[in-house]
């Protein structure tokens, strides 16, 4: 018997060893491993990045918008704040979509964003928004949803007049368009 409890031993600390994945922080855990004779692959230390919301340059405006959603698919809204260099208000907006799901929901800030933008006149323009995806969709049309590319075709071709930066922004440095969008809902 003795023999063969070493022999499992032996397997579970072989293969364990080669393991890449990382331990939780309990001590029953951490007994375990060390019971087996096991090499503890504690978690990373999480990252702490500072986020901050940057002012646009002179003559810039600077929206910043999000999609909300409760679900997949359910209710859905987005919005978005406008501000200029000094960071003062100059806009906003808060639209409930209806049924969507929040990519939708992003993509559609967007739209609204560029709309705002171009009745007001405002060609420098600078966009951002937490969704990789929907800054992604920028470059490639077959991400937006097929309800929304005639709408999204129509706001690049606005887009070519204006001088145009977008830029992704964490989740932290984006509230204001959070809560403008979660007002939609």
């Amino acid at each position: 018997m003795q023999q063969v409890v070493n022999i499992v031993r032996g397997e579970v600390a072989l293969s364990a060893n080669h393991s890449k994945g990382n331990m939780y922080s309990s001590i029953r855990e951490f007994q375990i491993l060390k019971a087996f004779d096991v090499k503890c692959h504690p978690p990373s230390t999480p990252k702490i990045i500072q986020v901050n919301w940057s002012c646009p340059p002179l003559t810039w405006v600077k929206c910043n918008t999000n999609g909300a959603s409760r679900g997949f698919p359910r209710a859905s809204a987005c919005g978005g704040i406008f501000r200029d260099h000094g960071g003062s208000f100059l806009g906003g907006f808060s639209e409930s979509l209806g049924i969507s799901n929040a990519f939708q929901a992003e993509v559609k800030g967007v739209i609204c964003a560029i709309e705002f933008a171009a009745v007001k006149g405002w060609t420098n323009f600078w966009l951002e928004c937490d969704s990789s995806l929907t800054i992604q969709a920028f470059s490639s049309l077959s991400l937006v949803p097929w309800r929304l590319q005639n709408r999204w075709s129509n706001y690049l071709d606005i887009i070519r007049g204006f001088r145009l930066r977008v830029t992704q922004i964490f989740r932290e440095g984006n509230s204001y368009a959070d809560k403008l969008a979660n007002h939609g809902l």
